[in-house]
């Protein structure tokens, strides 16, 4: 193996671990909640964490296959259902002739 490669690896197990540990320090704040169903929108993962009181950001799924970041405390307050899939269809377009 040539150098570059062996950095290459090392700086990725380096992200890696670093990765877990933020999981760690996540799971230990939150508890647990990758997996859980809030509305339409499936918990993937956590990102990270906000100082102004909404939680941590989180990786989110939609029942539509979209992909959606949002905090948690939006997701706790209902605020956020999808990934923006529900949202009404506006008036205008069925008033169209």
């Amino acid at each position: 193996m040539s150098s570059a490669t062996l950095t290459d690896f090392y700086t990725y197990m380096a992200k890696q671990r670093q990765k877990e540990e933020r999981n760690a320090f996540h799971i230990r704040k939150y508890g647990n909640i990758i997996g859980e169903k809030h509305s339409n929108l499936t918990i993937l993962g956590i990102l990270d964490s906000c100082s102004r009181g909404k939680g941590a950001r989180v990786d989110c799924l939609c029942d539509c296959g979209n992909l959606k970041v949002t905090y948690i405390a939006y997701l706790r307050a209902r605020t956020v259902k999808s990934c923006g899939c529900l949202k009404p269809i506006p008036r205008s377009i069925y008033n169209k002739e």
